[in-house]
């Protein structure tokens, strides 16, 4: 309960929490090997590619059936203190570095629709990448308010989602693309 209340009160003043080996390893290892293989399909806006996302439904599946555990619902309430939580909903992507300006890359936004109150990030690749930074700003003054890079292999960020704040996530540069599953824990059922 005492480490609990201590990221609650971490997330109350910082909106933003790191999350060590969020996931097991055993199950870190099972997304490897299936990430190894898997498809991602370019995901546009207008002309400019800003993610690959992952095709395959299955493997996304058993991580949504993860996160959606009325438990992990409730844990994420406890130390956010945003829900109470009906669902996850989310996706596994990559980005990497832009093939032109603009691309990899989503500017700065929100994310307050649909019920969404917290934010998901979890690193699932194994190399360190460069960039890719999540940042955190005042939509009135733009001034920063956090910032964190998840460069660790399962690390999970919790992201505040509300009025007044934004989001995104700093261009990926070099060789090593960003692998990560993200998505938003809402107030709303799935569907």
């Amino acid at each position: 309960d005492g480490e609990l209340d201590a990221l609650a009160e971490k997330f109350e003043t910082a909106h933003l929490l790191r999350l060590p080996n969020f996931f097991d390893p055993d199950l870190g290892d099972m997304l490897q090997r299936r990430l190894s293989r898997a498809a991602f399909t370019p995901r546009f806006d207008g002309d400019l590619v800003i993610e690959h996302t992952l095709a395959d439904d299955g493997l996304f599946a058993v991580c949504l059936f993860l996160l959606n555990d009325p438990k992990v619902l409730a844990v994420i309430d406890r130390v956010t203190r945003s829900g109470p939580f009906a669902s996850f909903k989310g996706r596994i992507y990559q980005r990497g570095e832009p093939a032109k300006p603009g691309e990899q890359y989503y500017e700065w936004h929100d994310d307050v629709f649909e019920e969404r109150r917290v934010a998901l990030s979890v690193n699932l690749g194994r190399l360190p990448y460069g960039g890719g930074t999540l940042q955190v700003r005042s939509a009135a003054s733009h001034q920063p308010v956090a910032e964190a890079a998840n460069v660790a292999y399962l690390e999970a960020l919790l992201l505040r989602v509300a009025d007044g704040l934004e989001h995104r996530v700093a261009p990926v540069f070099g060789p090593v693309s960003r692998t990560a599953l993200a998505g938003w824990f809402r107030g709303v059922p799935a569907g």
